[in-house]
Formats: structure tokens, sequence, C-alpha cells
């Protein structure tokens, strides 16, 4: 049963070259991925790294690849997917299973598309949640302050949805 698996994982979802390439506040968005990654790292909080491909952003492309101011280490699970969600036909389940994770920090681009449809997702399946709200973007300001604010009144009624700055968030355990 998830609820009672113990440990945590960072999700760091299509961070792509293709992806963020018009992404708003790109730089201080990925600047605060960095930070939970470290923090993540330090608290021994597995990273997991999800890449999003399509016809146009094929795997190995470069649009496909990661963006270079962020490096996955050896260790980390790297998540192939083609759907919005993060779960949906992955192993994403099954590594999360595995290292006993209940609870997901949530970051990543494409607010409105594949953050906020892991999101949804990682809830119906019983994950407790953070989205790190000052983490996550795409190309317009207002969908990134909507997806916050439905998730911000959906907490109100969900006690395993949090939604939050990474300032408030740091340390993450």
């Amino acid at each position: 049963m998830i609820s009672s698996m113990s440990s945590s994982a960072l999700l760091v979802i299509d961070v792509q070259n293709g992806v963020v390439l018009h992404a708003w506040q790109r730089e201080a968005v990925v600047e605060r991925i960095n930070l939970a990654i470290v923090s993540a790292r330090s608290a021994g909080i597995p990273v997991i790294w999800v890449q999003h491909s399509e016809e146009e952003m094929p795997i190995d492309s470069d649009f496909w690849q990661i963006i270079p101011e962020l490096v996955p280490q050896p260790e980390d699970a790297r998540i192939d997917k083609i759907h919005g969600s993060s779960f949906k036909e992955t192993d994403l389940a099954e590594i999360l299973e595995v290292e006993n994770v209940g609870h997901l920090y949530i970051t990543g681009s494409q607010s409105e598309n594949c953050v906020n449809a892991t999101t949804v997702d990682a809830l119906e399946r019983g994950f407790r949640v953070t989205l790190i709200s000052d983490a996550h973007t795409t190309d317009d300001e207002s969908a990134v302050a909507t997806i916050n604010e439905k998730f911000l009144q959906m907490a109100g009624s969900h006690a395993d949805l949090r939604v939050e700055l990474l300032e408030k968030t740091l340390p993450l355990s």
C-alpha cells in the first residue's frame, strides 16, 4: 500500500532542450530545480528524470536531451514517456515501489500538460505529492499560475497534496 511507503523521490519532468526553449522564467525555474536536486541528493532522496518523446522530438535527438544546466547522475532513474503522465505506459510506478517511495516532489516543464497529468495521476495512485510551485514552467505564465491555483484549491480538501514554494520545501526530506 503506497500510503505506508516512507521514502520520497524528486521528479524532474521534461526539462529538455525542445520543451523549455521558450519557457516562462526559464533560468530562474532551472536554478530552483537545481537547488531541489542538490537538496534531494544531500538527503539521499532519489532523483528521477522523465523525458518526453514524440515525432518532433524523437529519442536521442538534440531537442529530446535534458538541458545542459541539469546533469543527471548515473544512479538516477530515467523514464522515457510518450504520454502526458509520467506513469502511463512507463515503469515509474515499479521504480517507486522498489525504492519504497510514497511521497513525490514534482518539478519540471509543461505545467498544464505533463506536470498536471503526473500530479493528478500520482494522487489517484495514492502518493503524497508536493508540487514545488516555483520549480515548474511552460511557455505561458498564466498556465503556470492556473495550475498552481488548481492544485492549491485541491490541497484544501486533499490531505496528500501540498503546493509550496521551493524555499518553504527545503531541505527536502
